[in-house]
């Protein structure tokens, strides 16, 4: 039984009541019922409530223990006030009126557990349930409401250890629903270590992403409006603790006026999260300059509307914050708002504009034409940033789009970052679609779905393959130390099977790598000066060399390859090592060769 306190002119929420149905030692009849119950539970100030009638609890040894011990003290009280208790010793008086012993069965009681909406005199519940005001305890402690139900059944291991009866759930009656109650209590202690309460509970799992304040606007109401500050509070905590996705893909969604940009923005995000229904919770529309962020909630997905270089550049203060929001391997950073910062946790970003592709692209590093008309480049190495960023570029036309992949991001290949070949033409115009259907018509979402379903495949296949990546480094980085992306001619066909093809490694005859050249420049390569580096790189493309040579598959790219990359792409010698899971004094030596071969002109 859980433990309380029914002191005098005390005062409660919870209330916790036991009463036999008969007097356990006289027999005598206590008039107490489950109508007794019915009639109390009546009074609106009570909340919640449940109960149950036990009748087949058996004494244990210590409640035979503790009537012996109440009928000693009893006969103690009796002499000192020189009451009759005839001839008898304590010892015999205890034998003669003991009515607890061990094993037999106690007279039926009722268990009662009931919960206020203020704290309330406990001869109130007294008189409610007609019971003398000593049956009334008031329990203690967080949780005890709970723990007072959970006690109807007899489930706890502590009152199953003592042997107690283990009553059905259907027995017990209740106006709320006691057992999944007791069951989110259970997932609640073992996630936080002990009791919480809804309030709690509510601001640890916005703490931990595990819902958003709109999800609690519309399930919790009266918590939300409670609680509002502290809930925008623990939401912003998490958002600017979160990790940022393990990739980031970059959409360039371009067309003249009419082709349904914007609308072709939305359905795409709908495309890639079609589990999330509500816009509120899929994406974040950038707002106007200085007041970019406000209001970002941790939506997977943020649109750039009708946004050229010019524009981005200036929203973002600049081409290095642009390459930052942009990183296809984003890194925590932190963007400007009202009052603060926010964390961009998005894995999704989708420009939009009337630019063409290219002229955004080289606009982002500063290549435009003055009012002259004198064009101002910018370096190749710099394009090469830009190009690299967006991946996937949709053309809008009137009557159709196209779907560029980037064949350097595909390749892994830094010399290759320019050029973009055509993966699919589809036919529609998604300005159409909005002349057709009203707006919010889920036609416009499934019609578009279907026209940008290909662009799909080729996302799936590179974020599995990232996190196939990331889960092998966690089990065993020897296995994939070694590790390469395949490489193809410029030339392969731009089908789905052959970009898993290159991604995944897999034999195809579609990608086929010439040898002999690849020998030739390994060849020319060992001629250079000799370091460990070099020795451990042809020991290695041996290996695959002759494993492969007979199959006339692709090779894959050896760490050499891909140290030079990264190093040349702006990674850092402690980032390329944890990365490609190499040692920093390999990749120190690779990047001292290469400022060596630099400096040699």
């Amino acid at each position: 039984m859980v433990k309380g306190a029914g002191t005098v002119g005390k005062s409660a929420r919870v209330i916790n009541l036991m009463q036999y149905e008969y007097n356990p030692r006289t027999g005598k009849d206590l008039h107490f019922n489950e109508q007794n119950i019915i009639d109390a539970l009546q009074h609106r100030t009570i909340k919640r409530w449940a109960y149950i009638r036990h009748d087949k609890d058996v004494y244990s040894e210590d409640d035979e223990l503790d009537n012996i011990e109440f009928l000693g003290k009893e006969y103690d009280r009796k002499k000192k006030s020189g009451e009759d208790v005839g001839c008898l010793t304590r010892e015999d008086y205890v034998i003669q009126n003991q009515w607890v012993k061990q094993g037999e069965l106690k007279p039926p009681h009722w268990h009662v557990v009931a919960q206020c909406d203020r704290a309330t005199d406990l001869a109130v519940y007294a008189r409610w349930f007609g019971v003398p005001e000593q049956y009334i305890e008031a329990p203690s402690g967080r949780g005890n409401f709970l723990d007072c139900t959970e006690y109807l059944t007899h489930e706890s291991p502590k009152q199953q250890a003592k042997g107690k009866h283990r009553y059905e759930d259907e027995l017990v009656k209740s106006n709320f629903n006691f057992r999944s109650e007791l069951d989110r209590r259970a997932l609640t202690r073992a996630k936080y270590g002990g009791d919480v309460d809804r309030k709690t509970e509510l601001r640890l799992m916005v703490l931990n992403g595990e819902i958003t304040l709109r999800e609690i606007r519309k399930n919790y109401p009266l918590n939300y409006i409670e609680d509002r500050d502290k809930l925008q509070q623990m939401r912003l905590e998490y958002i600017s603790e979160a990790q940022p996705p393990r990739m980031r893909h970059n959409f360039y969604i371009c067309g003249s006026g009419g082709v349904g940009k914007g609308v072709a923005s939305d359905v795409l995000a709908h495309v890639l999260y079609p589990d999330i229904e509500d816009d509120d919770d899929l994406l974040f529309r950038v707002g106007a300059e200085g007041a970019n962020f406000d209001g970002y909630d941790g939506q997977p997905v943020i649109i750039w509307d009708d946004c050229r270089a010019s524009d981005l550049l200036k929203k973002l203060k600049g081409r290095g914050n642009v390459f930052n929001v942009f990183d296809t391997s984003p890194h925590k950073q932190k963007q400007n708002i009202k009052f603060g910062a926010v964390n961009l946790i998005n894995a999704v970003n989708i420009v939009n504009s009337v630019q063409p592709y290219k002229e955004f692209l080289n606009g982002l590093v500063g290549e435009y034409k003055d009012s002259s008309g004198v064009k101002h480049e910018a370096e190749e190495n710099e394009k090469n940033q830009s190009y690299r960023r967006f991946p996937y570029i949709i053309p809008l036309r009137e009557e159709d789009f196209d779907i560029l992949i980037n064949q350097g991001y595909i390749l892994k290949d830094s010399q290759q970052y320019r050029e973009y070949f055509r993966f699919s033409n589809i036919s529609g115009n998604f300005g159409k679609l909005i002349a057709t259907f009203p707006k919010g018509s889920m036609d416009i979402v499934r019609i578009g779905s279907k026209m940008l379903q290909p662009a799909i495949g080729v996302i799936s296949t590179l974020q599995e393959e990232a996190d196939k990546k990331a889960k092998e480094k966690i089990v065993d980085m020897s296995e994939v130390e070694n590790f390469g992306i395949a490489e193809t001619d410029e030339n392969a066909t731009a089908t789905f099977q052959s970009i898993k093809v290159l991604i995944q490694g897999e034999e195809n005859d579609i990608i086929r790598l010439s040898l002999v050249e690849k020998k030739k420049k390994y060849d020319e390569l060992q001629q250079k000066p000799m370091c460990k580096w070099i020795k451990e790189e042809w020991n290695i493309f041996n290996e695959i060399y002759n494993f492969f040579c007979s199959e006339e598959i692709a090779v894959g790219r050896t760490p050499f390859g891909y140290v030079k990359s990264a190093l040349q792409n702006g990674f850092d010698v402690d980032e390329v090592a944890k990365e490609l899971m190499v040692s920093t004094e390999y990749v120190q030596e690779v990047k001292d060769y290469l400022d060596y071969e630099s400096l040699k002109g």
